[in-house]
């Protein structure tokens, strides 16, 4: 799991007498050998047991899998509890969205959700003055959960209850699904077990289901461009899951451009190239052709009309490309390939960005560099012979989100609350 993330999930408080910390557990457990911390592209230090192998592509494909289905997850429930009222609109908090790198916190602890509760049985009254209760809440995605993966939630939670100036709280778990004895101890602890099905219904819930398998796979299906729709037609009703979802599956989609209109040996997703110094750096999706052309693709999903920064070129053009063309000439199999590096994106480069590439392209003389932006994307779905891609290229990459109905928070407030 990412770092940041740990005291969220260790169940300790921060600082609290008769207590470790979230800190003190990280580096005495990490001074006795029994984890370690590792760098991880895109989500940045991770920590896992000590017992492992460095992990391979499959593996950091399914932690960043379940991260994006609960970064998904979390959006609809604090959607789900603005639309009840359980918290207040704009003060519920979801991990990992602070500017400050701050997590939710109530009382001692960090949580992956938290908001400020004014219902009647939440508030209290006290001679300060009117005292509001909180809605809190964790997340563990992946399967059924047995009692040990809920006894960190439960010790934060009663240990919370103990705290005198801490109003009263709403505590829920959420998981995929409980074996009878975990589901036993939560209710008997005061705690929501919750599951996404039981939350927003069978549609939503198959939808965050199959996200993982889509996200997880390094060698994309083409039958699963069906299964990409589906999910985005119905997360996409998640406010903010849209945005994430087109940046999670637009690598995806690339794929699936590539296997349609070129020539290919080998098309993987997320590979991971790390030099002998340890520096890493990811390829969104790589293509071998016959050994005789690597193209090492960056793709960057964004809403339609979008710009894509310029120190995202930026970066890509002076740190990715030629840590990636070190990685690659040591490679044997490919010491007589042109190596072609091209960034995706169903946004715009601004006239800057653009000559930055304009100006490297004329530099560079052993590799080649190519932008493939809205417009071009558009022609490759043209000349793409498959239905189901242009369909999803159209409808949910490049359309207009006037035409796709996907709204803004401020024109959504302005509609009759959907049931899930």
């Amino acid at each position: 799991m990412p770092k940041a993330d740990f005291a969220i999930a260790c169940g300790a408080p921060l600082k609290q007498k008769g207590h470790v910390s979230p800190t003190a557990i990280f580096d005495r457990l990490h001074t006795a050998k029994l984890i370690q911390s590792l760098d991880v592209p895109s989500i940045g230090e991770c920590v896992e047991l000590s017992n492992q192998v460095a992990p391979d592509g499959y593996e950091l494909a399914r932690m960043r899998a379940r991260l994006r289905t609960e970064e998904i997850l979390l959006r609809a429930v604090r959607d789900w509890g603005r639309k009840l009222g359980l918290a207040s609109f704009e003060k519920i908090a979801i991990r990992d969205e602070a500017a400050d790198g701050n997590q939710p916190r109530v009382g001692t602890f960090y949580w992956d959700l938290t908001g400020p509760s004014y219902l009647a049985p939440m508030v209290q009254w006290s001679e300060s003055g009117l005292k509001p209760g909180f809605l809190v809440c964790d997340v563990l995605l992946g399967g059924n959960l047995k009692p040990e993966h809920l006894r960190p939630f439960i010790s934060k939670c009663k240990t919370l209850r103990s705290l005198r100036n801490v109003g009263r709280c709403l505590q829920v778990f959420i998981a995929d699904g409980y074996e009878k004895e975990a589901l036993t101890l939560a209710r008997s602890e005061g705690i929501i077990p919750a599951t996404p099905e039981s939350l927003f219904g069978e549609e939503v819930a198959k939808s965050l289901n199959q996200l993982p398998e889509l996200l997880g796979d390094l060698y994309p299906r083409t039958e699963n461009l069906e299964m990409l729709d589906a999910v985005f037609s119905h997360l996409s009703r998640i406010e903010g899951a849209a945005v994430n979802l087109r940046g999670a599956l637009f690598e995806y989609l690339a794929a699936e451009m590539v296997r349609s209109t070129s020539t290919y040996t080998d098309i993987r997703m997320n590979e991971i190239f790390r030099d002998e110094i340890g520096r890493a750096a990811e390829v969104d999706v790589l293509v071998v052709d016959n050994n005789k052309t690597v193209r090492f693709i960056e793709c960057k999903g964004y809403k339609p009309g979008g710009s894509v920064p310029d120190e995202m070129v930026a970066r890509w053009l002076n740190d990715r490309i030629p840590l990636l063309r070190k990685v690659a000439m040591k490679n044997s199999f490919w010491g007589n390939c042109t190596f072609q590096f091209e960034f995706w994106t169903t946004g715009q480069l601004s006239p800057e960005a653009g000559a930055m590439v304009s100006k490297a392209s004329q530099t560079v003389r052993k590799y080649s560099l190519r932008v493939v932006d809205q417009t071009a994307l558009e022609a490759l779905g043209k000349a793409s012979n498959n239905t189901a891609l242009k369909k999803t290229l159209q409808e949910h990459f490049l359309a207009h989100p006037f035409e796709t109905g996907i709204l803004t928070l401020k024109q959504r407030r302005k509609l009759p609350i959907p049931t899930w």
